[in-house]
């Protein structure tokens, strides 16, 4: 017996992995940044995390059920995803401050994950806002 599986579902499917991976990491930097304890101490983080997570899901099934184009539906896909960084950029500049005010200084091997951190967000963005640009002047062309 042969199974097949369409482009559709592979294209939720990895849309999927994306999300799972990128709240993972955001996750786990932001524990290991917010002075190493719990992550359930810090609602300010997991809770608009967890939040944007079925407003994925919400828009990639509207997406189908509307019939958007391709475009339109990947475009919105990395919207929501560049949506998602700021709150996480933020939480970062969040966790250097508090770590400074209870500790004299912070070490250089957490500094150096907040700068790779946040140089990955800017190159994220980067690519994003490219893409959309190219985008737009592609389509009214």
């Amino acid at each position: 017996m042969e199974i097949t599986v369409s482009l559709d579902v592979l294209n939720i499917i990895v849309r999927v992995g994306i999300l799972v991976v990128q709240t993972v990491i955001f996750l786990s930097i932001s524990s290991l940044l917010l002075f190493k304890k719990d992550l359930l101490d810090y609602k300010r983080v997991w809770i608009p995390t967890v939040l944007t997570i079925p407003l994925y899901f919400i828009l990639i099934y509207m997406g189908d059920v509307i019939d958007w184009s391709k475009q339109t539906s990947n475009m919105i896909f990395f919207g929501l995803m560049m949506g998602s960084f700021f709150p996480m950029y933020f939480f970062t500049y969040l966790a250097k401050r508090n770590y400074r005010n209870k500790h004299r200084y912070m070490p250089k091997y957490l500094e150096f994950m907040l700068g790779a951190f946040r140089t990955f967000f800017f190159l994220i963005l980067t690519l994003v806002y490219g893409m959309l640009i190219y985008h737009f002047v592609i389509s009214f062309k």
